[in-house]
């Protein structure tokens, strides 16, 4: 970090671990709870000048008693971390909204597991990514990071074969790459940058449809379909109606 500030690029965010009480199969650095906070408070906080932490950084079950046991209050702590592994649990990132409110949620990882890329079926995947976008926006998010920015087209590469789908895929065999559906789908929302959240909600029976709205010095919604179907929308904004269509299994945003 030192070395960056040297270089005039400041290091902002710094998670102590990741996934800190994984049972891998790959490399790991595992701690308990007690040896965990010993570092942090002990040793990395006192060292740090301008650089804020984030906590926890795994999954989001029982992330509020897990954020919980490792938090002391503290000028270096400012977030918590969590990937969407086994599961959104939106509840508990209420219940960090509720008891921890100047606490920043940060969604540090995201990846599907890897298969042959098949555009139609990779959509499926690209939805599952903006649905915990939006939907954890409504519970507390702040940022969201994904795992990979480009794999191979082997999903690598990857010692212990743990091979992922990414945004964008390298094509060998052409030497070009290939910007697939989740990365199509993130940049509605990615494009956007940094900007204040206006509102969520989920339309139709099957709450097939997800919608955000996002305001910096423009607003943007973002609709998306996930049903088979085609769907009309209408979207209010003051007095003017748009009336639009979304095609099954796609996403459309519109700038105000």
């Amino acid at each position: 970090i030192s070395d960056y500030e040297f270089m005039n690029i400041n290091i902002d965010w710094l998670s102590p671990q990741n996934e800190p009480f994984a049972n891998q199969f790959w490399e790991s650095c595992r701690f308990n709870i007690s040896d965990l906070k010993d570092f942090i408070y002990n040793y990395l906080a006192p060292k740090l000048k301008n650089t804020k932490l984030i906590l926890w950084d795994h999954n989001k079950d029982n992330l509020y008693n897990n954020f919980k046991a490792l938090y002391e209050k503290n000028n270096k702590v400012k977030g918590v971390a969590f990937h969407w592994y086994t599961g959104s649990f939106y509840e508990e990132m209420d219940l960090i909204q509720e008891n921890y409110p100047d606490i920043l949620q940060i969604e540090t990882e995201m990846c599907c597991g890897f298969s042959r890329y098949k555009p139609k079926k990779w959509v499926i995947d690209a939805e599952y990514y903006l649905t915990e976008i939006i939907n954890g926006m409504h519970h507390g998010l702040n940022a969201f990071l994904d795992w990979n920015m480009l794999l191979s087209y082997l999903g690598g590469p990857n010692h212990r074969f743990n091979n992922c789908k990414s945004a964008v895929i390298l094509n060998k065999r052409k030497n070009n790459y290939i910007k697939t559906p989740i990365y199509h789908y993130l940049k509605h929302i990615g494009q956007i940058g940094e900007a204040k959240l206006v509102a969520t909600s989920k339309f139709a029976r099957d709450c097939s449809l997800d919608t955000i709205a996002l305001k910096n010095e423009k607003l943007y919604v973002v609709v998306q379909n996930k049903s088979k179907h085609n769907q009309k929308i209408n979207i209010r904004i003051g007095n003017e109606l748009i009336k639009d269509k979304i095609n099954g299994h796609s996403v459309i945003s519109y700038v105000f």
